[in-house]
């Protein structure tokens, strides 16, 4: 591990970062820099193959793609998941695109060569055509992937001298430990192709800097406390936050969901103090314990909100 941590360090940092906040500007569109990435990022690191209601049941699976690797992430009888290059060891056809279920193994479309849903080899077709040291068990099984089960998600590595899940994402696992995310269903999934760097993409979707020029139907007026706090209007105020929820909900592709706005409709008359601050709060802590009520009345297994917003706020 020694020899290969020094060889590592010996790598030059192509357009390195001198300045934290002034990021170079080749990193967005350099070919080089970009083969890098992918040579010693994607091929090292931890990646979301699928969420596991994608695959409910032992032997549904699901392929994940990234750059010019395919995986197949198989569902295990235990209730994890497996693993396996999606290319068939006589000539790397993919054996399977798209989902579905291979309770009946899989079966390469070219040369019909069968693999259990562990991989395992179990059929050569015409196998007297190649030699017997072509032929020895094992050598023919679909290679395996590093898989690990955390969060609700099947996750893969393509590295198997990578450290574990885990240890590659805290603190971030133990802080979305406390918002049960292997509770937490998808309801849609949209993905679409960006004509540009991976990284742009990211961060146009991860700043807020964006967001009153972009959406400016967000910016209602009422929601915020006024710089005279005797000109505050509870009512105002919980009419302003409905809005703002049912423009979040209907005019942001259900950035809240239709449930939880229902619910705040249902506070509509709450009483709220006269102080802003007082009256902001109140109403947050009012809504949080409604929509934890409403979910769990219906068997959801979810976090007490104002808990996390107490932890939040400690830290």
């Amino acid at each position: 591990m020694a020899i290969t941590d020094q060889r590592r360090s010996r790598i030059p940092v192509p357009f390195a970062v001198e300045i934290p906040d002034r990021i170079p500007k080749e990193r967005f569109y350099d070919p080089g820099f970009f083969q890098q990435e992918v040579d010693l990022l994607w091929s090292r690191t931890w990646q979301m193959a699928c969420r596991l209601e994608e695959i409910p049941q032992p032997d549904d699976f699901t392929e994940y793609q990234i750059l010019d690797q395919s995986i197949i992430v198989v569902r295990t009888e235990d209730g994890g998941a497996r693993a396996l290059q999606n290319a068939c060891r006589h000539r790397g056809v993919r054996v399977v695109e798209g989902s579905g279920t291979c309770e009946n193994g899989f079966v390469c479309p070219f040369h019909g060569w069968c693999y259990a849903a562990d991989g395992t080899n179990t059929f050569v077709s015409k196998a007297r055509t190649f030699s017997e040291h072509n032929l020895h068990s094992g050598d023919l099984d679909l290679t395996p992937v590093r898989c690990e089960v955390w969060g609700g998600c099947a996750w893969i590595n393509l590295d198997d001298g990578a450290p574990p899940l885990r240890e590659c994402i805290e603190p971030f696992a133990t802080t979305l430990d406390a918002w049960k995310m292997e509770s937490l269903r998808s309801e849609w999934w949209y993905s679409f192709r960006l004509p540009v760097n991976w990284k742009l993409a990211e961060e146009a979707f991860l700043e807020q800097y964006h967001v009153i020029e972009t959406h400016p139907q967000l910016v209602i007026p009422g929601r915020f406390p006024p710089r005279d706090p005797t000109t505050f209007d509870p009512r105002t105020f919980v009419e302003s936050e409905l809005h703002y929820l049912h423009t979040m909900s209907d005019g942001m592709a259900g950035m809240v969901h239709a449930n939880d706005v229902a619910i705040a409709e249902g506070l509509r008359d709450l009483e709220l103090p006269a102080d802003p601050v007082l009256a902001m709060a109140t109403w947050q802590r009012r809504l949080n314990d409604a929509v934890v009520e409403w979910h769990r009345g219906r068997g959801c297994d979810i976090p007490d909100l104002n808990e996390l917003e107490e932890v939040r706020k400690r830290r």
